[in-house]
């Protein structure tokens, strides 16, 4: 691999967490496991469902809510409590995912992530979003806009395969980037809060089955993946 520039300017590495804004508080359902959210859930579309009489009261759902609903207030959840604030939680998760970090403007940074390509030259990716989880826009939801990212290049780089990370280094700005990508679902809107000037890029191979411990913290699939690289590629802009 053969290095043909180097930065007169240091940067510094980051992760997509310090993409985020603090400017809105966590709200209740942060505290839930994935199992107790699912739980919630599954409560709100059955009572729904009964409501509007599409379910039989005394089905074999509505019975199953009768013992889901045993099991979380057992945990100490508040049920009614916490259905009530999924319209006002999902604004309030709209309004941070879109929210940037205003210390990352015009920043020198190096960030890892997954390509998504937008634009082809021949056989070379041109732009793309980068985003931390490599399958994070062939489903939906979506990535938060403050978890994608909008790359220009003018070398491009190799179209990748999912075991591939790039770790771009360039200026990052709060610059908000909308491109119709296809997902397994159809065409959708991916939005990007932030940009990256590139100056360069360099494509490293990771295992494409990590090994991950069930006590470890969540994050995203490029920030787990950090320890398990091997540089193949550099590219300069």
């Amino acid at each position: 691999m053969t290095c043909l520039a180097v930065e007169a300017e240091e940067s510094s590495e980051i992760t997509w967490t310090d993409l985020r804004s603090d400017e809105y508080p966590q709200d209740a359902f942060t505290r839930l496991s994935q199992q107790q959210l699912s739980d919630l859930g599954y409560i709100a579309r059955v009572r729904r469902l009964v409501a509007l009489d599409k379910l039989n009261a005394d089905g074999s759902d509505a019975k199953k809510v009768v013992g889901i609903e045993q099991r979380l207030k057992h945990d100490g959840i508040d049920i009614d409590y916490l259905l009530s604030l999924r319209g006002q939680v999902r604004r309030l998760r709209e309004h941070r995912g879109s929210a940037t970090a205003s210390s990352m403007n015009g920043s020198l940074v190096r960030l890892k992530g997954f390509v998504v390509p937008l634009q082809m030259q021949g056989d070379r990716v041109t732009e793309f979003f980068l985003v931390p989880d490599f399958d994070a826009c062939k489903h939906t939801p979506l990535p938060a806009p403050n978890q994608t990212v909008f790359v220009r290049t003018r070398n491009g780089i190799p179209k990748l395969d999912g075991s591939s990370l790039v770790l771009v280094t360039g200026r990052i700005d709060a610059k908000r980037t909308t491109r119709t990508i296809r997902g397994d679902d159809g065409p959708v809107t991916a939005i990007a809060a932030y940009m990256i000037t590139p100056s360069e890029l360099e494509v490293v191979t990771v295992s494409k089955q990590p090994a991950r411990r069930s006590d470890m913290p969540r994050q995203s699939r490029a920030e787990a993946d950090s320890t398990r690289v091997r540089s193949d590629i550099r590219v300069i802009q």
